[in-house]
């Protein structure tokens, strides 16, 4: 089993406080502490995609605004006689 001794009296004191207002051993306060802090500290997974999806819209939006339709723009993708994709 691995020690930790903390030597820092306003740490000591912030654990007692929190062991204290939890009910838990000043073991279970640290635990409960670090585990919380962890998880706040989580990455956003999505944060990268919304950042990227922020670029592209912000680099397309111009082309999309030429004052076409949205008919307009699809029939663009479309043979008018084959209706099969150009």
């Amino acid at each position: 089993m691995t020690s930790l001794n903390i030597k820092n009296a306003e740490t000591v004191r912030l654990v007692r406080e929190l062991s204290q207002r939890t009910g838990q051993s000043m073991t279970g306060a640290i635990t409960l502490a670090v585990k919380a802090q962890l998880a706040q500290d989580q990455p956003n997974p999505k944060a990268g995609l919304a950042k990227w999806l922020d670029e592209v819209t912000c680099e397309t939006s111009a082309m999309m605004n030429d004052g076409r339709t949205s008919k307009e723009l699809i029939d663009e993708l479309y043979d008018p006689e084959t209706g099969l994709p150009i």
